[in-house]
């Protein structure tokens, strides 16, 4: 899965709330407006409540799934049938504006982030599955969409459900529009399985995309009732028996600080530290999974790929100059990954 960023997504929202506020201002038709716009509402605050709640997805998803957003937003504001889509009419020579067509493909797009949490979450193993079930996810919502639009427009005044519907007379409008949600479905799963095939090799994260493995990484940890700044704090402090100089290597303010600062007093190491450090290091890497739930999505994201820690100098952690090292951080990440699946 590709890199996710906390920015993003927020741009994404207030180009949104931008594009909304705008759009506001005198609709065509302002029950339809609301109308519309609820359902956009409903989309935003569903995802900003998986994001609160730790289940996010990559950029890419993020993107794909903001098409139908801005759409929406733009069709409520005109209705459908009348937003400013004549250029593609012209140059086409439809009969009618298919602006609501191309929404409704957008709508497809939401096959991307359901294909990607699935694959990343190891819910489903085989790949015909993996392929047909955000399809037919979208291909099902879809149909609900259509019944909420004729309960809409059976019930609300004839006018308000014309322009909600936005069907511009085509009597086979409900199934072309299901058809364009399907394909737009299609096309992203094709897509996120093309992405997927360069996601095969090992993940190398000393200093690059996945540093957040790294012990060096800005992830505090409770551990053992005190608070360190990073896990690589912890790990060094549980060389030691002596609880001031634990103290002082928990109050250093770097990492690296903290490393150079048990290797000075190496000499007072506890006498079983060979025997336990691994044990250690995986109960430490546990509880980072624990308490944050960004590490543990980007765990579970990583899929089947190798962990190796890309260190150029260190060949016991990671795979050191010559990369024929014993990578045990990598190797203790993958088996704290298999725990929580």
């Amino acid at each position: 899965m590709q890199r996710s960023s906390h920015t993003f997504p927020f741009i994404l929202l207030v180009a949104y709330l931008i594009l909304f506020v705008v759009l506001a201002f005198n609709p065509f038709d302002r029950p339809t407006w609301w109308a519309e716009n609820v359902t956009v509402w409903i989309i935003v605050g569903a995802l900003g409540v998986l994001y609160w709640r730790g289940i996010r997805f990559s950029n890419t998803a993020y993107l794909l799934m903001s098409v139908l957003i801005f759409l929406h937003t733009i069709g409520g504001h005109y209705t459908f049938a009348k937003v400013p889509f004549d250029w593609v009419t012209d140059f086409f020579g439809f009969e009618r504006n298919h602006y609501d067509r191309v929404a409704h493909f957008s709508v497809g797009f939401y096959a991307y982030a359901i294909a990607e949490w699935l694959w990343s979450r190891r819910l489903v193993e085989n790949r015909i599955l993996l392929f047909t079930y955000p399809v037919f996810a979208i291909a099902a919502v879809a149909a609900l969409y259509e019944i909420i639009e004729w309960i809409y427009a059976a019930t609300t005044n004839p006018e308000a459900g014309i322009a909600y519907l936005g069907s511009q007379g085509d009597i086979w409008d409900a199934q072309k529009d299901m058809l364009a949600d399907t394909l737009g479905a299609l096309l992203v799963t094709i897509l996120f399985f093309f992405m997927k095939r360069k996601d095969k090799g090992p993940i190398l994260f000393y200093e690059h995309d996945f540093y957040i493995f790294s012990n060096f990484s800005s992830f505090a940890l409770d551990w053992k009732g005190k608070r360190y700044i990073t896990s690589e704090h912890a790990y060094h402090s549980e060389k030691f028996k002596d609880e001031p100089l634990k103290e002082e290597i928990r109050q250093c303010r770097s990492a690296h600080d903290a490393l150079k600062l048990a290797h000075t007093h190496k000499n007072k190491y506890r006498s079983d530290w060979d025997e336990v450090k691994l044990s250690v290091m995986k109960e430490i890497l546990r509880e980072k999974v624990k308490q944050h739930p960004y590490v543990k999505k980007k765990l579970l994201d990583s899929g089947e790929r190798e962990l190796i820690e890309d260190s150029w100098r260190d060949d016991f952690w990671g795979w050191g100059p010559k990369k024929n090292g014993r990578n045990q951080l990598g190797k203790l990440w993958m088996e704290v990954r298999k725990e929580f699946r």
